[in-house]
């Protein structure tokens, strides 16, 4: 029940997605602290959750930016629908 265009668009979003963690962590000046991209045992600590926590955390990271990314290209399209018509 999978579309092959759903699975073709996947691999690169996943693809893409691990290169700009890899450039993130290496850069001198990153967009995103790495504090975000890395595993802090302190906080694991302190919040009990260990890796848990990361876990949850990234993936709320990414709901987040889905959210937004879903939200402006849908304006986007609405908006050039809208002057199309």
């Amino acid at each position: 029940m999978t579309s092959t265009m759903i699975l073709s668009l996947g691999a690169p979003a996943v693809a893409s997605a691990f290169a700009f963690v890899q450039v993130e962590l290496r850069a001198k000046e990153p967009i995103l602290p790495s504090s975000l991209l890395k595993y802090n045992t302190d906080t694991a600590r302190h919040v009990g959750g260990g890796s848990w926590f990361t876990l949850f955390r990234q993936i709320g990271g990414s709901i987040g930016v889905a959210l937004f990314g879903t939200m402006f290209s849908t304006s986007l399209r609405r908006r050039c629908l809208k002057h199309h018509w």
